[in-house]
């Protein structure tokens, strides 16, 4: 066959990983290897492709070497020892008489963006789209960006839709991709602005994976074994019609498949918002490779039910949180996988309960959050103020993964009563807590013992938010910016809103969740 150079091109589905990309027999790459892409620094660095059968594979890349023999089914893996930051490198791969180069490997930084249409949106739909464009040539931030074969929207979709809607064919990609003014124009404008802001701040190379799926749930990137294992969990052959689903992407879903549901003949259909679809198509094809970390921008369509004005179980809404972050640490075998998640903004929906639900989880070892209450349109489900959402989230990278001192929103430490008082302490807050504009403290509120809430007055001392209220003799709880478009107006003295919370007081002091 002789020598071959993987250029960029469209491939169906990275899931490609289990099955020969080229004719039957011959030496082929995984689908997520190729020109320009970048491999995570002191990680080992697992290749994997197909050849035939019992053919003994050889790798050379950096410097280093490895060989192995194709399987019974053809695949084939060699692990290499981590590499330090830089390139570009070259990778060849030997098989009988066949060769295949990969040209341009870079290594650094690799992040997984996943989420629902908010991580979808573009830069070129951003609020500071020109400005972005214009500086987006950055040779050592690199875009692998997998795109849908059919759209979730409003409608039937044709037979050649439905027959794409394949864990092996739903995703497309052209390849990494150097960012440029054309290739990130069309790129997740969250992710963008998160690599260009890690790659500056590191001075190292930075991949982006994005697979975002507007509309999704979290069920749909889930492991279905996890699924079918959890009690709360929605089953993901039967979801058109398990009521813990999500309410809004089973009509879609429905709506999409009209034409199967018609005249149902075979299986149901695949459809990206289906419970463990993205994770069979997106995920479990990159298993093994080599990550940093993951960007996690989704909620809207678990927040609420039907009525956006009633919120969900958030007992389900948890579940389904924590079960997200435990997957991906399995899969990528990283029991500490770092996840950077985005709070869901102020909007007119009742998205208290899921914002409190996202603090929670947040609360893992490991996992963190990206407080975006002030970036929010109180009447769009898309806000175009990307660029911050971006900064906040490469500010936790560069705290929560590489310990670089980074603003980031205040969070509560401890919860104490004493007596009519309520006293809560932050972390992330240096130099104390201030407000928008120097004005009394609004927001904040105060449990009585008969479960009503009452505005507070509230005093603060450095990181420390003293709270009272004539009505409340022996507060039972705390809670501030309780509301669909909330009034709060608290800031970190770095200038970073405080994210809404509701605690309660413990008797050693501490706060409970």
């Amino acid at each position: 066959m002789g020598r071959m150079t993987l250029r960029p091109l469209t491939l169906l589905a990275l899931a490609l990983a289990s099955a020969p990309a080229f004719a039957e027999g011959e030496l082929a790459l995984h689908a997520a290897f190729g020109d320009h892409m970048v491999l995570q620094r002191e990680q080992p660095v697992r290749i994997r492709g197909t050849a035939a059968p019992g053919t003994a594979v050889r790798v050379r890349l950096a410097g280093r070497s490895g060989r192995c023999e194709a399987l019974e089914s053809g695949a084939w893996e060699v692990e290499l020892g981590p590499l330090r930051a830089g390139g570009p490198h070259e990778l060849e791969v030997r098989a009988g008489t066949e060769t295949l180069t990969v040209e341009d490997i870079l290594v650094g930084e690799v992040w997984l963006c996943a989420g629902q249409s908010n991580m979808r949106w573009m830069v070129s739909q951003c609020a500071t789209a020109a400005e972005a464009l214009a500086s987006a040539d950055i040779p050592e931030l690199r875009l692998l960006d997998q795109t849908g074969a059919a759209s979730p929207s409003a409608r039937a979709w044709t037979e050649a839709e439905l027959a794409e809607c394949t864990p092996e064919r739903f995703y497309r990609t052209e390849g990494w991709r150097p960012s440029t003014a054309e290739t990130a124009r069309t790129f997740s404008a969250v992710a963008w602005f998160f690599g260009r802001d890690l790659q500056a701040a590191l001075g190292v190379p930075v991949g982006l994976i994005h697979n975002a799926i507007g509309g999704t749930s979290t069920e749909a990137y889930l492991d279905p074994a996890t699924l079918a294992a959890h009690e709360l969990l929605a089953d993901g052959p039967g979801w058109l019609d398990d009521p813990r689903a999500p309410e809004w992407p089973r009509q879609r879903g429905r709506q999409n498949l009209a034409g199967w549901l018609a005249r149902p003949e075979g299986p149901v259909p695949g459809h990206p918002f289906q419970p463990g679809f993205l994770f069979e198509a997106g995920l479990r094809p990159l298993a093994g490779m080599g990550l940093a970390g993951a960007l996690w921008y989704q909620g809207e369509s678990n927040a609420t039910l039907a009525d956006m004005s009633r919120a969900s179980d958030p007992a389900w809404a948890r579940a389904s949180l924590e079960a997200l972050v435990g997957d991906w640490r399995r899969l990528f075998g990283r029991p500490e996988l770092p996840i950077l998640m985005v709070q869901l903004p102020g909007m007119q929906r009742a998205w208290m309960e899921y914002r409190e639900v996202q603090r929670q989880v947040a609360g893992t070892p490991g996992v963190a959050l990206a407080v975006t209450l002030d970036l929010g349109d109180p009447r769009d489900v898309h806000p175009r103020r990307k660029r911050e959402v971006g900064a906040r989230l490469a500010a936790l990278a560069l705290a929560e993964v590489h310990g670089r001192r980074a603003a980031r929103s205040p969070e509560v430490r401890q919860v104490r009563a004493q007596g009519d008082l309520c006293v809560v302490a932050f972390d992330h807050a240096p130099d104390g807590l201030v407000t928008q504009g120097g004005e009394p403290v609004r927001g904040v509120e105060l449990l009585d013992a008969e479960g009503t809430w009452y505005a507070a007055e509230v005093e603060l001392q450095g990181a420390t938010l003293r709270a009272r209220s004539p009505a409340v003799h022996s507060p039972q709880a705390v809670r501030y910016a309780w509301a669909p478009v909330p009034d709060g107006n608290l800031l970190g003295s770095e200038g970073l809103p405080v994210g809404p919370f509701v605690e309660r007081p413990s008797a050693g002091g501490t706060k409970q969740r």
